[in-house]
């Protein structure tokens, strides 16, 4: 008796303190980037994405291209791809996006050109934490 009841307060404590997989249904949320760029040294940083109240196709990018929060930037979704064609702060950025379809990560490819000359082309790599 005192075997089976060891055995199930074990069995109990290694279920329970397995990583539980995090299900996501929509792009929302905090993201960990971690950008590959022609111009910068890369320096992993957080963005918040969130949904317009008023058009569900667009998105909200806050932090994009670390410019800092309380800089947000638009994105338009369909589906699994979001595009984005916008101007932030002088910096023109144009580039577009895959999200996977567990909604764990996004795969961006973009330009910024900040007016100089100079363009950045940009790779990251957006992750759930």
């Amino acid at each position: 008796m005192k075997k089976a009841l060891i055995i199930l307060v074990f069995s109990i404590y290694i279920l329970s303190s397995c990583e539980k997989d995090e299900t996501y249904t929509s792009v929302t949320g905090t993201w960990q980037c971690v950008e590959v760029s022609s111009v910068h040294t890369p320096n992993p940083y957080f963005v918040d994405i969130m949904r317009d109240a008023n058009d569900s196709t667009l998105l909200k990018i806050d932090n994009f291209y670390n410019m800092g929060y309380g800089k947000e930037i638009y994105a338009r979704i369909d589906a699994y791809d979001i595009s984005i064609q916008s101007n932030l702060y002088g910096f023109s950025i144009v580039g577009e996006a895959k999200v996977a379809r567990d909604f764990k990560t996004i795969e961006w490819e973009y330009e910024v050109d900040d007016g100089s000359g100079l363009i950045d082309y940009v790779t990251a790599n957006y992750s759930r934490n």
